[in-house]
């Protein structure tokens, strides 16, 4: 998002982490994460979730209801899909000028690898959980799309500390 703005000429103000802004020029950018199973799912939690309650003018919506109503959820500038993408979905997004991610933390290119490329094809950047797999997606690819943004832990949900002992 930022090399885009820099190419249009748009001034980039970051904030702090804890602020939880993000600007480009005089726009603020809402996004929507589109968690493939409910917060129940670690995946979902650590990717979609967790990240979503720090981030400002950020909301979730699971992906079945989503798929319902994606009239009705045009007004975010970014949709972040973890790993569950229906095609033309992405397409219908793509049409109206939307930024749309992949977000991924299981190696679907490796199950999938015609509906991989499909998908990829489609976003603007494919977001993995690890180093490894970025490299590993990248290399599959043939360029490099996908980028790495670890997991994110909320401490609050885990409230007792372990006490390791030896036995």
């Amino acid at each position: 998002i930022q090399a885009r703005a820099r190419k249009e000429g748009q001034n980039i103000r970051k904030q702090g982490a804890a602020t939880g802004e993000s600007r480009i020029g005089e726009f603020e950018m809402k996004t929507l994460f589109i968690p493939s199973g409910p917060f129940s799912w670690a995946s979902a939690r650590l990717r979609m979730f967790w990240p979503a309650k720090y981030m400002k003018d950020t909301d979730t919506i699971m992906s079945d209801d989503f798929s319902e109503h994606v009239d009705e959820l045009m007004d975010y500038d970014n949709y972040v899909f973890q790993k569950r993408v229906e095609i033309e979905i992405v397409q219908f997004l793509n049409a109206a000028g939307k930024h749309v991610y992949w977000d991924l933390c299981d190696p679907l290119h490796w199950f999938q690898p015609k509906w991989s490329r499909e998908v990829a094809d489609l976003m603007d950047k494919v977001v993995c959980s690890t180093e490894a797999l970025t490299d590993d997606f990248n290399q599959w690819y043939g360029k490099p799309i996908a980028i790495c943004i670890p997991d994110r832990l909320e401490l609050s949900h885990f409230p007792k500390q372990r006490k390791h002992a030896d036995v």
